[in-house]
């Protein structure tokens, strides 16, 4: 490509506008025009950041001819805006997670692929140094003989607010039509992500989900507040996560802890420890989460894949995500049947 990647902005959440501050300073790409359906909000963002600014999502693609549109905003509220895009030859950059179910994931991403574009998806976690280094460590051997993962997802639904310019009301985390799933797919997806990139795709899925409402409403109506899902990768290896969501402000606790027969190795916000078998440290590294500079070089990655894709091709694209979905949705349906589930079948599905 030539000049610098182009993008449009679709939603001003916290996570919209973080993600504005982080393509400001990414050499070779350029804020084109964002879009929200808060017009104040709207002004604001394009007096700082000198971009045009849209409240009506349609016009928002008919006007503009941007490389990228980034889909910060959930899909309930952009689903026909994200296709409108995709027909008019636009590429896709989706922060997590991809869809709201397995099947929402294959439409858009067949769609894209008919109109010859790219559908990819942005997980800033992926560039944390302490899981890169937990990926690293698992390739070179170094965790010798891991037979036990464990995900760890703690994090409070108001931590990311400015009480300046509050999110819009969050009834639709609660509506299990709009949001597609609760704590398990809208937080714990980076993590899942993870742990597929270092073991593969489980053979088997099993999931308890339960929600924090009262007696009184109709829990089936709901989306999940703690979810724990237990996979088998092979005949000595499996995994367990646990995730939980409060309706507070707490900073997020995520974590992965891989045990194999000599170490015990944790990748969390706060970096790298290393542990022999009976727990006492070997190695602590302290790598501090830096939200920002892991978007920075997020997008960095991703405007590299256009300039030079053979050389460097965008790893968290539109297959491998699939399969993540595919995980996601064996969980759930595992939750309802109460039987364990097998992700390679509903992506045989899919394939179909």
């Amino acid at each position: 490509m030539r000049g610098s990647l182009s993008f449009g902005i679709l939603g001003l959440d916290s996570r919209g506008r973080l993600l504005l501050e982080a393509l400001s300073g990414v050499a070779q790409c350029r804020v084109q025009a964002v879009a929200d359906t808060d017009s104040r909000l709207l002004k604001s963002v394009s007096d700082r950041y000198g971009c045009d600014a849209y409240d009506d999502y349609r016009q928002f693609i008919i006007q503009n001819k941007f490389d990228t549109l980034v889909i910060v905003a959930n899909l309930h509220r952009c689903l026909d805006t994200v296709r409108m895009a995709i027909k008019e030859g636009i590429h896709c950059l989706k922060l997590v997670p991809m869809a709201r179910d397995f099947e929402e994931a294959c439409e858009l991403w067949r769609l894209a692929q008919g109109r010859h574009v790219r559908f990819d998806v942005a997980n800033p976690l992926r560039y944390h140094q302490g899981f890169q280094a937990l990926g690293q460590l698992l390739r070179n051997g170094t965790i010798d003989r891991p037979f036990l993962a464990r995900l760890w997802c703690d994090v409070g639904v108001l931590a990311d607010e400015d009480p300046q310019q509050p999110d819009s009301q969050k009834d639709w985390i609660t509506d299990q039509e709009l949001a597609g799933g609760g704590v398990m797919l809208h937080n714990a997806y980076p993590l899942i992500d993870q742990l597929i990139e270092c073991f593969g795709v489980p053979q088997q899925v099993y999931s308890l989900c339960n929600s924090q409402a009262s007696d009184r409403q109709q829990l089936h109506h709901l989306t999940e507040d703690t979810a724990l899902v237990t996979m088998r990768f092979s005949e000595s290896l499996m995994a367990d996560s646990i995730a939980m969501r409060h309706w507070d402000d707490r900073p997020a606790s995520v974590s992965i802890t891989v045990h194999g027969r000599e170490q015990i190795v944790t990748a969390s916000l706060e970096g790298l420890t290393i542990q022999d078998q009976r727990g006492r440290t070997i190695q602590a590294d302290t790598y501090p989460y830096d939200a920002l500079g892991g978007l920075r070089s997020l997008l960095a990655d991703y405007e590299l894949s256009f300039r030079k894709p053979r050389e460097h091709p965008f790893a968290s694209d539109g297959p491998s995500n699939l399969e993540r979905m595919a995980v996601m949705q064996a969980a759930y349906l595992s939750a309802r049947t109460g039987s364990p589930e097998e992700p390679e079948r509903i992506l045989g599905i899919g394939k179909k």
